[in-house]
């Protein structure tokens, strides 16, 4: 017995269209876990960063397409030191660094997210093994690497369907 079947185009475009909406459900709640799992990893580097580099932590960003959080960059001056010029130059670069990253996602797919330190010497104190009281050197690299399983879960957990 043969089962007598009509697929019309109104039930295929139906179809098609549910399926979209679910896949682009997916897809955001996919740049949700990207972003969750970035401040994650944001999060583990500054507690890897040296202790006595307290603006470089401050300097932590995450950007994305459609937004930037937690990236204000709140310099601390204490006791004059900083120099008010080094605050200047802190703050002007913080908000250089957001910008830039956060330009070079336009045009790109919704899912791109970059983590990074806008601190003018962070590019020394990552690359430069020093002994630094509490923290060291290659923190974000670090933070990546001992957290993969960690930051693939995070994803995982966001983009499955609901």
């Amino acid at each position: 017995m043969a089962v007598d079947a009509k697929i019309t185009s109104k039930s295929l475009a139906k179809v098609l269209n549910n399926l979209n909406k679910e896949i682009s459900k997916i897809e955001g709640r996919s740049l949700s876990g990207l972003v969750d799992a970035a401040f994650f990893v944001k999060n583990r580097a500054i507690k890897q960063t040296p202790i006595e580099l307290g603006n470089l932590r401050a300097s932590g960003y995450v950007v994305w397409k459609k937004g930037e959080k937690g990236s204000s960059g709140s310099f601390k001056q204490r006791d004059g030191k900083p120099s008010a010029s080094t605050m200047s130059k802190l703050r002007s670069g913080h908000t250089a660094a957001t910008s830039i990253n956060k330009a070079k996602t336009i045009g790109k797919n919704n899912s791109t997210v970059t983590i990074g330190f806008s601190a003018f010497y962070s590019i020394y104190v990552h690359e430069i093994n020093k002994n630094y009281r509490r923290g060291g050197w290659k923190f974000l690299e670090s933070a990546l690497k001992d957290n993969t399983k960690k930051i693939l879960s995070i994803i995982a957990k966001r983009a499955k369907i609901k």
